[in-house]
């Protein structure tokens, strides 16, 4: 389970934090998703899509 912890104003991204680990989502081309980040950076932040 993840929490959102701060929405960008400058850009629809978000960034999530582990509640197991307390690391940020990390999502690199090819590998799965996981938390394993102590910080978040640009790999961290994710689009906020609507359908």
């Amino acid at each position: 389970m993840v929490d959102a912890l701060r929405i960008l104003t400058s850009t629809p991204a978000i960034s999530l934090r582990s509640r197991a680990n307390n690391l940020y989502l990390t999502a690199a081309p090819g590998t799965p998703l996981i938390a394993n980040k102590t910080s978040a950076g640009t790999g961290e932040q994710f689009d906020i899509v609507t359908t």
